[in-house]
């Protein structure tokens, strides 16, 4: 059988779907329901994505070593909410983002990104910013600005997050990506779509439809932002 990730970077996504099945007919692991969920949302099969998703989330609610370890991750949440966002479902992605964002507030998230949990409010302040929910915009800065004073916020996607509070510039954010490939391919994905949606915010159209194709296209799949910028690069539709 084809190694099924190898498969997943020669967009060959439904042979990865074929390849992930097989495998998890023997052993419902979570790392290849996650996996199998992304080729389904790469193929624009949502529902797929999302039972996927939340039988991982099934699964991990189930298990001793979580529960006696209180453990919370905060990744498959976030991964929910783009799925729904992408799907057209805005609210229920807000809603999902929201209360991730509940999580971090109340302690509960013990893993979440190497910045010490930024991509959590850095998220939830798009969907608050798209949605008009100022509420939620409010309570994701504040999140920021007091994680971005924390030490982990130095590593990666640290930037992301003095980005979105404006005290970095797009050139800044782009010298923050790793240098080191394949990191380096994965950030640039992930600050393009911040940068483009900076971009559509000031009505710099062009750029921001040129920004949100180039992470779109980057075959980045692990990464949310590839999957949002897709989205609203559609929303542009053709910016000449």
């Amino acid at each position: 059988m084809s190694d099924p990730w190898s498969l997943m970077q020669s967009k060959l996504f439904q042979e990865a779907v074929t390849a992930y099945s097989q495998l998890l007919k023997e052993d419902r692991k979570t790392f290849n329901l996650r996996n199998r969920s992304t080729a389904y949302l790469c193929m624009g099969k949502f529902a797929e994505a999302l039972a996927d998703l939340e039988e991982v989330q099934h699964i991990e609610n189930e298990d001793p070593y979580h529960i006696n370890n209180a453990i919370l991750g905060d990744s498959d949440g976030i991964r929910i909410g783009v799925v729904h966002w992408v799907s057209g479902n805005e609210s229920k992605a807000l809603r999902r983002w929201s209360a991730v964002l509940e999580d971090h507030e109340a302690g509960r998230i013990t893993h979440t990104d190497a910045a010490g949990g930024i991509e959590a409010p850095c998220i939830a302040w798009f969907a608050g910013v798209e949605r008009a929910d100022t509420s939620l915009v409010r309570r994701a800065e504040r999140m920021l600005k007091k994680r971005l004073r924390n030490k982990p916020a130095a590593s990666w996607p640290g930037a992301i997050g003095a980005f979105v509070l404006g005290r970095i510039t797009e050139t800044d954010l782009i010298a923050a990506a790793s240098t080191s490939l394949p990191l380096k391919k994965r950030h640039l994905c992930q600050a393009r779509f911040w940068a483009g949606l900076l971009a559509k915010q000031t009505k710099n159209l062009k750029r921001s439809a040129t920004l949100f194709k180039q992470s779109a296209d980057s075959n980045q799949v692990l990464e949310d932002e590839m999957f949002l910028a897709a989205a609203e690069y559609a929303k542009l539709g053709n910016i000449k």
